[in-house]
């Protein structure tokens, strides 16, 4: 029967999108999209997925490491010096 693959692509698909989607949904404490039209959403989407990605950028490296960089980088702002902290190497 022709429609079981049909069936089974969407499972996969289901397995695969929906799971991170619904992730950035819940933690954004959301069922649907506040704002209407695609570009609002999509902006909307863009911002849940900034704000987790910045919350998994902390828990990796940590409060302190975050904050020591950006205070190191305000000092030496503009001179291109290469910072490193822990293991973490980025240009200042």
């Amino acid at each position: 029967m022709w429609w079981i693959a049909i069936v089974r692509g969407w499972r996969k698909r289901g397995a695969l999108v929906e799971h991170p989607f619904g992730t950035l949904k819940r933690w954004a404490g959301l069922d649907f999209f506040l704002m209407r039209g695609l570009a609002t959403c999509q902006a909307e989407l863009n911002l849940m997925v900034l704000g987790s990605n910045f919350r998994r950028m902390l828990k990796e490296l940590g409060v302190a490491v975050f904050s020591t960089y950006w205070q190191a980088r305000r000092e030496i702002r503009g001179r291109g010096v290469v910072f490193v902290y822990s293991g973490v190497k980025g240009v200042v």
